[in-house]
């Protein structure tokens, strides 16, 4: 009769352990489900993963800590706190602490892979010192190993109550720390990609040249900003409408299309292209540009890339730079005039058609006697431009359209 009730016990106790051990084990597919689905941001991810665990295991805190500096300094990169909610700002104290110095003793059981289990009454004295002043009562530390580098650990405390975690809360544990750092390091990945990516795409739009990329059949895949807006669409259309960015002819009489196409082809041979074209906008307008094609490998095949640099802006500037030097050019010659005129002395009574002829005999190498201040008047303002008169301080040379000159006829 002992021997049956003694069966029927451990019976009990079997089953009671099995339903322990499928309840976690259930609990722990439902923290990796969370952790890897992402759908809601990293943090309530996290939060909701962590809270899982502590609920099964009656977990009070739960922290990660990272290896920095070759190992040889630690600090917390998360904390969770079920009195105070879950998910909560890490401790200050808690960053670039040395790692041997501050738990000497756990050092090489973590680093050799081991977890530490224990209540904190049995501890070291320093290292029972450290908990007690956070409050912790028991802990268990699961050391994570990301491609045989000690990656961190994860901290499990019990605020509440003295344990040692038993063999299936210990393996829930460890797994569960797996997780959460494998979740951590993912989420890093991805934030790390997205930085990165935000910041080519700010380049790759920002840059005032256009940029395009096509592939081995010479089809485009993408483009930039910069290029959409010189042709005064967007991306789905310049894409799917390439060829009508182009006149059909270019100014040498070649067609358009087939020019562009065989310098993508050499571009592909590996035969840089550098060359001006004619391109048009969606309203029509004919566009001069500086065009670029080159090569690069992605994914183990060649695909082409494209330079576009509006020369708009550069043929406008050299036009009114060229403008700005025709009118200095006009203004200096009258200048380099009015001084040869003030030079002449007139006294009154003296012809002052005479002394403008002579004036203008002197400056044959600026104007003819035609062209001399009033080249840029019409013909019936020719026949009269000039008047004269004396006064007090001498003779003033007066044109109708122009201010007074003073001819500085001082005796």
């Amino acid at each position: 009769m002992t021997d049956v009730s003694a069966h029927m016990t451990e019976l009990r106790e079997t089953q009671i352990r099995l339903e322990h051990q499928k309840s976690l084990t259930d609990t722990l597919n439902k923290m990796a489900v969370i952790l890897l689905s992402a759908n809601e941001s990293f943090d309530k991810t996290l939060d909701a993963g962590i809270r899982l665990i502590a609920d099964a295991l009656e977990l009070d805190d739960l922290s990660v800590y990272r290896m920095q500096d070759g190992g040889s300094t630690f600090s917390q990169t998360y904390c969770w706190s079920k009195e105070r909610g879950g998910l909560i700002n890490t401790d200050p104290t808690l960053v670039n602490l040395p790692y041997a110095e501050y738990a000497p003793l756990w050092t090489k059981t973590l680093a050799e892979g081991s977890p530490v289990n224990s209540t904190v009454s049995t501890m070291p004295v320093r290292e029972e010192s450290i908990m007690r002043s956070f409050g912790i009562l028991s802990a268990f530390i699961a050391p994570i190993f990301i491609d045989d580098e000690y990656w961190g650990f994860v901290f499990f405390e019990d605020k509440r109550r003295e344990r040692v975690f038993d063999h299936d809360s210990s393996e829930m544990l460890l797994s569960a720390a797996f997780l959460l750092s494998s979740a951590i390091i993912k989420h890093e990945l991805r934030s790390a990609i997205a930085e990165h990516n935000a910041y080519n795409d700010t380049l790759y739009n920002s840059i005032p040249i256009g940029f395009s990329v096509f592939d081995d059949d010479l089809e485009l895949m993408d483009c930039n900003d910069t290029l959409m807006n010189m042709f005064g669409t967007n991306k789905a259309h310049y894409v799917n409408h390439f060829s009508e960015t182009f006149p059909e002819y270019q100014p040498d009489g070649a067609k358009s299309l087939d020019a562009i196409r065989e310098r993508m082809r050499r571009a592909l041979c590996g035969q840089r292209q550098v060359f001006e074209f004619l391109r048009r906008s969606v309203t029509g307008e004919l566009i001069t540009c500086e065009i670029t094609l080159s090569r690069i490998k992605h994914r183990g095949k060649y695909i082409g890339i494209g330079y576009v640099y509006d020369l708009r802006r550069i043929k406008s500037m050299m036009e009114a730079i060229r403008e700005q030097g025709e009118v200095l050019n006009v203004r200096l010659e009258q200048q380099a005039l009015m001084t040869d005129i003030s030079k002449s002395f007139v006294l009154p009574g003296q012809n002052i058609d005479t002394l403008l002829q002579e004036s203008l005999g002197k400056l044959g190498r600026y104007y003819s006697a035609d062209q001399m201040l009033i080249h840029t008047l019409d013909h019936e303002q020719r026949r009269n431009p000039l008047t004269s008169s004396w006064t007090r301080d001498g003779w003033e040379l007066r044109h109708k359209d122009f201010n007074v000159y003073d001819m500085c006829l001082h005796s």
